[in-house]
């Protein structure tokens, strides 16, 4: 069948809906695009690097925040016969250049946020790959999409399901980035499962609030939503803050987010509360703690102010992938507020397990995606840890080059060595644990997940973000010391002050899980494209802090 993907995800994406199929609000307005102007984009572009002599297999690359351009430039590869390369635009420059080096793209999309540092990158590494601006910029020196784009017709190029769409590199705990090819099966997949989890339909606008190299983005906030009929809605220029500003105005009801926005909303409605009046405060107080014994549907009516925050229409956030304090997840699950949460890797396609509107577990990641199985290696039972392993069609390709590295992750029977430490309760859902080379494991034997301290370490009023780390002699395998690298809530915060915090919160938990040290942050921790923090970047700047020398 000619065109066979394209052809298939054109006839799901291009259904009949009663609002745009994406909005976007750039320079001070809002702009509408049917699908069939996204679509009519993509050929003109796709006539352009068929012409520019793209072949099957060659590689295109794109550097840019989440806009109505990006769909635009992936539906152009598939039609050229194109590998779209999912640069991350938030990651350190040192691991741009490394991708670009790996992938050797003969064209870099950037936007205009991002296309001097794309230049700038190509030009010291010589390798003469083309840079197209996504968006117009006559103050810059470069071709845009619009420029390039032609109605010269070319015959686009076959597409099997099996073929690799797209390459994003992960680097997660671990300091080597690898290029994870994921096909057209594993995107249409997990695109099928938004609908088959969720009551998704054409009355539903998602906002966008991670980049396109978060695969969740483009399979469930993008790919998910066109086909079942639902809308995008893009604010590019502005951050999560002043996204939620306007959110009450714009009738969302989805937003796929990282722990970091989750904490924001929870921190935005605790401050409206702590401003309202008293009579409104005692009231917010009482339903709260009645709204526990309400089933989770009922809950919202009772809590208007939430409503002002992120609107009346609102229903979910979907979160894969990062650790979400269950302080936050509590409280925003009493106030009717939905978390799907999910468990995934880029390997996995993003997502693996995911809770939804009918299989809901607080605090758990929920249960395996439809046809996908999942095992724990090592697990003697329910409630006890092993290693996830995973099978199923949204299972990667393989590691772009590296196919020993692929053979060690995915073994002769299709499974999938993950890495991390899951725990299966009686009813099939999972809870995670951490990565195993996270693992804290002290001389005397005690040993824990950072993760588990941090989560109860971010109900401090006085603490943004935390990442737990243990020291080790150069010479010993095991840790000696737990240092707590702290971004504070708000600056001036001394350290006493939240090394008392963090006392206070654990003074429960076993002494060797206490910090033996605080040390404060002024930046935001790195983080991947899924919202895990990057450990081995912060333990690389604590041991280069002065500090880290005192330790």
């Amino acid at each position: 069948m000619h065109l066979s993907v394209l052809d298939l995800i054109y006839q799901r994406a291009g259904m009949v809906r009663p609002n745009p199929a994406v909005s976007e609000f750039r320079n001070g307005r809002w702009s509408d695009f049917e699908f069939e102007a996204i679509q009519r984009q993509a050929q003109h572009l796709s006539n352009y690097l068929i012409d520019s002599g793209i072949k099957s297999g060659d590689r295109i690359a794109l550097l840019s925040e989440s806009d109505s351009n990006c769909g635009v430039v992936f539906f152009a590869a598939v039609r050229a016969g194109a590998i779209l390369v999912a640069l991350d635009a938030d990651g350190a420059v040192d691991d741009l250049r490394a991708q670009l080096l790996d992938s050797a793209p003969a064209l870099v999309f950037a936007s205009k946020r991002y296309v001097d540092l794309a230049a700038k990158i190509v030009n010291e590494l010589k390798m003469g790959t083309g840079i197209i601006c996504t968006q117009e910029s006559p103050d810059l020196p470069y071709r845009t999409v619009s420029s390039v784009s032609t109605h010269i017709l070319h015959e686009g190029c076959e597409r099997n399901l099996e073929e690799t769409a797209l390459i994003a590199y992960t680097r997660g705990a671990t300091a080597e980035p690898k290029g994870v090819m994921l096909t057209f099966s594993n995107l249409l997949f997990q695109a099928d499962c938004l609908q088959r989890l969720f009551e998704v339909g054409k009355k539903d606008l998602f906002l966008s609030a991670l980049p396109p190299a978060s695969l969740i983005e483009l399979t469930f906030g993008y790919l998910g939503i066109l086909f079942a009929g639902g809308q995008v809605c893009y604010i590019p220029e502005a951050s999560f803050r002043e996204k939620l500003r306007i959110l009450p105005t714009l009738d969302v009801t989805h937003v796929v987010a990282h722990e970091p926005d989750l904490s924001l909303v929870v921190d935005v409605i605790r401050r409206r509360l702590a401003r309202a009046s008293m009579q409104r405060r005692l009231k917010f107080k009482m339903r709260f703690g009645l709204a526990k014994l309400l089933p989770r549907r009922s809950r919202r009516k009772l809590f208007p102010l939430v409503s002002e925050v992120v609107g009346s229409r609102f229903r979910s956030f979907i979160s894969v992938g990062s650790v979400i304090s269950a302080d936050v997840e509590s409280f925003l699950d009493t106030v009717g507020i939905d978390i799907y949460r999910g468990y995934g890797l880029t390997e996995t396609g993003a997502v693996t397990t995911l809770n939804g509107a009918d299989n809901f577990r607080l605090h758990s990641v929920g249960k395996p995606l439809p046809d996908v199985e999942l095992r724990l290696l090592g697990s003697k039972g329910v409630g006890d840890a092993g290693e996830i392993v995973v099978r199923g069609p949204n299972i990667m390709r393989g590691y772009y080059k590296q196919g020993d590295k692929t053979s060690v992750a995915i073994d002769s029977s299709g499974w999938l060595y993950t890495g991390d430490l899951g725990v299966l309760d009686e009813d099939g859902y999972l809870f995670f644990r951490g990565r195993i080379k996270d693992l804290i494991h002290l001389a005397d034997g005690s040993k824990f997940f950072p993760q588990e301290v941090e989560q109860v370490i971010l109900q401090s009023a006085l603490i943004k973000e935390i990442c737990l780390l243990g020291l080790r002699d150069p010479n010993s395998f095991y840790h000696n010391k737990v240092v707590a690298v702290v971004v504070p809530e708000k600056n001036g915060v001394s350290k006493s002050a939240i090394t008392k915090s963090i006392n206070v919160l654990l003074a429960n938990m076993p002494a060797f899980m206490i910090p033996a040290k605080v040390v404060l942050s002024t930046t935001s921790l790195p983080r991947t494209t899924s919202g895990e923090v990057k450990r081995h970047e912060v333990l690389s700047w604590l041991k280069s802090t002065e500090s880290a020398n005192q330790l």
